[in-house]
C-alpha cells in the first residue's frame, strides 16, 4: 500500500510539473523556457561532469556504473527522501554549469553568446549581501536540479549551497504562485531587469542569513 501511494505522489507531482513548464506568460515566455535561460538541464546522468570525464578517461567501467546509479536513483526515488539527492546532484553538474560561476560564453557563427548570465549575477550578489569576502566566497555555490528527482518530484528546480548549508530555489512563471516545496520561489518577473535582480539577491540572502544563524545557534547546542 505505501509503495502505491508513493507511485500515485510521484505520478502527480510529474503531471504538475509538466502542466506549470507547458504553461505560457503573456510574452509568450513558457516554465521550461524560464528556467532553460537560468538553469542547465541533467540528462539523465549522461552530462553529468564526472560521467563526462570518465568518458574521456576511457573509463567505461564507471561511466556504465554511474549510469547505473542513476537509473537506481530514478527507479527508486519513490522511496527516498528529499535530502538523500542533494551529494548525488553536487557530483554530477551537467558539463556546461559552472557552480562557482554559472556564466557560459560560447560562440555561435562568430557570435558571442552568454548563457546563464542572470545566475551567475545572481550568485555573486547574494555573496555580496551575506558579505563574504573571497576565502568564504568560495564555499558558495549554486547548483541545477533540473531533470533529477530533486526537481521532477520535490520541486527543486537549483540550490545555493554555503558551507553545506543548502538554500533550495523553484522557478516559475506564474506570478500567482504563492506556496512551494522550495525555499524560495523565482518567479520570471523577479529577473526581469538588473534592478529585480538585485532585490531577489537580497532577499535571498537575508532568508540564508537567518537560516544560518538557526543551524549556528543549533551547531553551538549541540556542541
Amino acid at each position: 500500500m505505501q509503495i502505491l501511494v508513493f507511485w500515485v505522489k510521484l505520478f502527480y507531482n510529474k503531471i504538475m510539473n509538466r502542466w506549470e513548464k507547458m504553461e505560457s506568460a503573456d510574452d509568450g515566455l513558457t516554465g521550461g523556457l524560464f528556467e532553460d535561460e537560468n538553469l542547465a538541464f541533467i540528462h539523465c546522468g549522461w552530462n553529468g561532469k564526472a560521467y563526462v570525464d570518465a568518458r574521456e578517461r576511457e573509463d567505461f567501467e564507471l561511466a556504465r556504473k554511474m549510469l547505473r546509479d542513476w537509473n537506481d536513483l530514478n527507479i527508486k526515488k519513490t522511496i527516498r527522501s528529499r535530502d538523500d539527492y542533494f551529494d548525488w546532484v553536487r557530483d554530477n553538474q551537467p558539463k556546461e554549469w559552472n557552480s562557482a560561476d554559472p556564466l557560459l560564453i560560447e560562440n555561435y557563427e562568430g557570435h558571442e553568446v552568454k548563457k546563464y548570465a542572470v545566475s551567475a549575477d545572481l550568485l555573486s550578489l547574494v555573496a555580496d549581501n551575506l558579505g563574504l569576502d573571497q576565502e568564504s566566497y568560495a564555499d558558495l555555490k549554486f547548483y541545477t536540479a533540473r531533470g533529477t528527482p530533486l526537481d521532477t518530484l520535490h520541486g527543486v528546480d537549483g540550490f545555493l549551497d554555503f558551507a553545506g548549508t543548502v538554500f533550495t530555489l523553484d522557478y516559475t512563471i506564474r506570478p500567482e504562485k504563492k506556496e512551494a516545496k522550495a525555499d524560495y520561489i523565482i518567479k520570471s518577473e523577479h529577473l526581469s531587469s538588473p534592478e529585480k535582480v538585485k532585490e531577489t539577491a537580497l532577499e535571498i540572502a537575508n532568508r540564508m542569513k537567518r537560516r544560518l544563524k538557526v543551524e549556528e545557534v543549533r551547531n553551538r547546542m549541540n556542541a
